[in-house]
């Protein structure tokens, strides 16, 4: 005898696929989907006959849903074609069908992916074979522990830095303009390369720093020196460089304030405008995949959190780790659509930077300080998409993620983080980069971290339509900032081109 729909969610519900609260709305769905097919109940309707393209069992459950009466309300009609798509997709990843009608299996780039391998197995010997050693690892007796924490700096360099704090505030406060205020995250990196110059000094140079010495450019130019001798990047670093720049801008807002002497300031400045620029560590083509590629990577992660999963009593978080897999698919296949700052990715919350509407349709919405420019254009700078019409094929994942996989987490039930750890907490941004950055390298073996995907994704775009206010808005920036970090010039092209405008206006009449 032929399965039937209700045999499907009853055999979903045996396997633990569907969570309780989902296993009684899936029934109701999949019975208005046989009434719309022309049974008179999901338990006579066979499964054969019902799986069928979106666009064919849509239109005849849309049709279905106009006879009813009363009417079902829009997020109820949302949420039953939700549900089929569910069913119709763990139908497919349990074995019970071949694959998802339109789902586009077999439709993404066939990137050959590297066999499976345990993580911690891979990624030690993808660190040891890093080739950005000296970059990135210091040698054991001088390392970063040469840094000077903060509890430790002088008493008189502590009160500086407070005084500068409370300039930058207030003139946070008092300045609309975004390129006038200084986030958390850049305050904090401030700390960070000074108490990499004060180590230096204390714990390298063996001198005591004071105030007054703490703006003299000559330890500066001697921390260059050093700094990119012990990194093996001469004649400078990119720590190096910032802490000058950093220091030089310390003094112009204290020198602006009279609390430093302004050729001081003029002092810094023209050291920092001097410096060599920084050679680049990475070759951004070593670590750059194709959109493409990236969704053949997230396609195999959704895959994997979709396989069953023994549940034998015994483990705390069932399917825990079958959702954590899943969990990489959704979020490569977020940042393929949306190629956002990961800081966004990790600060996603739902009911409030993920929103649903009552139209059913869901948003992502970031404004003001939950973005890198808090103000633009003098006034708030917001960052807003209407996920459902921009990219419905998206929705079913989402729902996926929400309704089946997130409830397996640690803390599920507690957190509005969209995306959660092993341990339950929402991610830090190191964390994510591991997570990330580990899952595409046991998948493609190439050295890739989230923050590509928006070069990735402004090179792409560039080269299909030519358009920076398309790419900017895209990306969140600035035009001038999209041209100045992606714009690439084909000197050759533009001298072909100009041969050919010139042959034109000189040869003209």
């Amino acid at each position: 005898m032929p399965m039937t729909l209700a045999d499907l969610v009853t055999d979903l519900d045996a396997r633990g696929a569907l969570t309780l609260s989902l296993v009684n709305n899936c029934k109701t769905s999949v019975k208005h989907l046989a009434l719309a097919l022309g049974y008179a109940s999901a338990a006579v309707c066979p499964l054969d006959t019902a799986w069928q393209d979106e666009a064919t069992w849509g239109a005849k459950l849309q049709a279905h849903f106009a006879t009813l009466d009363p009417l079902l309300s829009l997020l109820t009609q949302r949420n039953t074609r939700s549900n089929i798509r569910l069913v119709m997709r763990l139908a497919a990843a349990h074995g019970l069908l071949a694959a998802p009608p339109g789902s586009g299996a077999g439709q993404a780039h066939q990137l050959s992916l590297l066999p499976t391998t345990r993580r911690d197995t891979f990624t030690r010997a993808l660190r040891t074979a890093a080739p950005y050693q000296q970059a990135y690892r210091s040698r054991p007796s001088e390392g970063r522990f040469y840094g000077l924490q903060f509890a430790d700096w002088p008493a008189d360099i502590q009160a500086g830095w407070e005084q500068w704090r409370d300039l930058v505030r207030s003139r946070s406060r008092a300045n609309s303009r975004a390129s006038s205020r200084l986030r958390e995250t850049t305050v904090k990196s401030y700390r960070e390369h000074f108490a990499l110059y004060l180590g230096f000094l204390t714990n390298i140079r063996h001198v005591s720093p004071t105030w007054e010495t703490f703006f003299e450019t000559r330890p500066l130019e001697d921390f260059i020196e050093w700094h990119a001798e012990k990194a093996g990047a001469s004649p400078i670093t990119n720590v190096g460089f910032f802490t000058v720049a950093k220091v030089a801008a310390m003094a112009k807002v204290l020198a602006t304030a009279k609390g430093l002497k302004a050729q001081t300031a003029l002092d810094l400045a023209a050291l920092r405008n001097g410096l060599p620029a920084v050679p680049s560590v990475h070759k951004k083509e070593d670590h750059t995949l194709s959109l493409r590629e990236l969704q053949t990577v997230a396609n195999a992660y959704l895959t994997e959190g979709r396989a069953p999963y023994p549940d034998d009593g015994r483990v705390t978080f069932p399917g825990a780790r079958r959702a954590s897999r899943f969990q990489k698919g959704v979020m490569l296949s977020l940042f393929i659509i949306l190629p956002m700052r990961q800081r966004n990715m990790r600060e996603l919350e739902i009911g409030e930077s993920l929103r649903q509407d009552r139209a059913g349709h869901w948003h992502i919405d970031f404004k003001g300080e939950g973005l890198k420019v808090a103000k633009r254009r003098g006034g708030i700078n917001t960052y807003h998409v209407d996920l459902t019409d921009y990219r419905p094929e998206f929705i079913p994942l989402l729902d996926e993620w929400l309704q089946v996989y997130r409830p397996r987490l640690r803390n599920a039930d507690r957190s509005r983080a969209l995306f959660l750890t092993q341990y339950g907490n929402p991610f830090s941004g190191h964390a994510l980069y591991m997570e990330l950055a580990d899952a595409v390298a046991l998948k493609t073996g190439v050295r890739w971290f989230p923050h590509m995907i928006r070069s990735t994704w402004a090179t792409w775009a560039l080269e299909k339509t030519k358009d920076f206010t398309f790419v900017a808005t895209m990306l969140g920036d600035t035009v001038q900032m999209v041209m100045k970090a992606y714009q690439q010039i084909d000197v050759n092209q533009q001298h072909a081109k100009a041969k050919v405008l010139l042959s034109e206006e000189l040869h003209a009449g």
